[in-house]
């Protein structure tokens, strides 16, 4: 299960996929209005995966899908997810 970090960036990425489950997620910078987003299975609508991002660290559980970061006003923005490792 691979996780998605990005640095320095103030625009929205390319899309990227996640492998589901629990992700660890830590924000800093400037986010202006920053969102993360799942591909809908009519593959074409992005739809919102939780609440708008704030800046710091938080527990997300996410299903397998492409995913995005829809960014508005965001500069100077580091954002990393990681996955959690399940409980053994």
């Amino acid at each position: 299960m691979a996780g998605q970090s990005f640095a320095n960036i103030s625009a929205t990425p390319a899309p990227f996929v996640l492998g589901g489950g629990q992700y660890g997620l830590v924000t800093t910078g400037t986010l202006g209005t920053a969102q993360l987003q799942v591909l809908a299975d009519d593959g074409v609508t992005w739809v919102n995966a939780g609440a708008a991002l704030t800046a710091g660290a938080s527990t997300l559980t996410l299903s397998p899908g492409q995913y995005r970061l829809n960014l508005s006003g965001a500069s100077g923005l580091y954002l990393s997810l990681r996955p959690i490792p399940p409980a053994s």
